[in-house]
């Protein structure tokens, strides 16, 4: 294959991640353009290496990309849609007493459904896990 094949591959998988975000044809469609851009470098590589070096700065670029983003996530964004995990560490007070393991606490500006050791109305407790949207709770 000639460089323009590989840059109109990769332009052709950047187009095909704008119709369909993945966020994977991204990194193929790089690929393809650094091979063409090798390929402009040395013209005569056999058709064998262009394959296997696609292949690979595809699926490495891949790799990379997914540890980068992977360490920029975190605090807000991965709660994000889970709102009641977004409770976890936070000290709660108790609204209807907890008896046997069940009981309601206001979080924020709402009521919610807790489990944890027997607590009387009015009780701290601080959210240590989620189940669904039950909170589960401790004595602090």
């Amino acid at each position: 294959m000639l460089y323009w094949h590989w840059i109109a591959i990769g332009f052709g998988l950047m187009a095909i991640e704008i119709l369909v975000p993945s966020f994977f044809f991204l990194w193929l469609g790089a690929a393809a353009l650094a091979v063409g851009l090798i390929m402009l470098a040395v013209p005569d590589l056999w058709w064998s290496y262009q394959w296997t070096l696609f292949a690979l700065l595809g699926v490495g670029s891949f790799f990379i990309s997914r540890m980068f983003f992977k360490t920029k996530r975190g605090g807000a964004a991965s709660t994000l849609n889970k709102r009641a995990a977004q409770w976890i560490g936070e000290t709660v007070v108790i609204e209807t007493a907890i008896e046997n393991g069940r009981g309601k606490a206001t979080v924020g500006d709402s009521v919610w459904s807790v489990t944890g050791p027997d607590m009387p109305v009015g009780a701290r407790a601080k959210v240590v896990g989620v189940e669904g949207t039950e909170l589960h709770v401790e004595k602090v």
